[in-house]
């Protein structure tokens, strides 16, 4: 865990790192890499967010080695496939979710890094398990080793995958449009 001091807001009872994190700063992370929002709770998706920012107001770097962390803590095998989970809790469970505009932020992340073989594992993914006909808000890991789907054409989610898609299907030289 890289978060260091305590929450309490009354009485002035910050942290260096509170302090930096409250005001949106990064905070020093495992083996001294730089990352952001790495809370007790845990990291996640959201993680992914300056992607949707269009990657300004902060450091590439910092970015880069957030993004490894998150993805060390949260990618995991399902039958030969790699989904990335929800959100990583701080005690080392994750949620074996997967929510639709998290895959459109990294698939854009992919593209900007030229991380071809991760963006091929999340589409695999995709391929494999998604099978109804309107994209996911969300895809759920259920105790059966078999995926649910939740909120189908939830406009944000497909929004958010649709403009990953074609970032992508652009950067490798196809129409956004497929």
């Amino acid at each position: 865990n890289t978060y260091s001091g305590t929450t309490t807001l009354n009485g002035g009872a910050l942290q260096a790192n509170d302090r930096a994190l409250l005001m949106g700063q990064p905070t020093l992370g495992k083996n001294c890499a730089q990352t952001m929002f790495q809370l007790p709770e845990g990291m996640g998706w959201l993680n992914f967010a300056p992607v949707a920012a269009q990657w300004e107001g902060l450091d590439p770097a910092v970015l880069r080695d957030t993004i490894a962390a998150v993805r060390q803590r949260t990618i995991f095998d399902w039958q030969g496939l790699k989904p990335m989970a929800l959100d990583w809790n701080a005690d080392g469970t994750f949620s074996k979710s997967v929510i639709g505009k998290g895959v459109g932020w990294e698939l854009d992340y992919c593209r900007r890094e030229g991380d071809w073989e991760r963006a091929v594992q999340m589409l695999d993914f995709l391929k494999t398990v998604h099978t109804p006909a309107i994209y996911m808000e969300c895809a759920v890991l259920q105790p059966d080793d078999r995926w649910t789907f939740q909120d189908p054409g939830n406009g944000e989610q497909c929004s958010w995958w649709c403009w990953g898609m074609a970032r992508l299907r652009k950067g490798v030289g196809l129409s956004a449009a497929p």
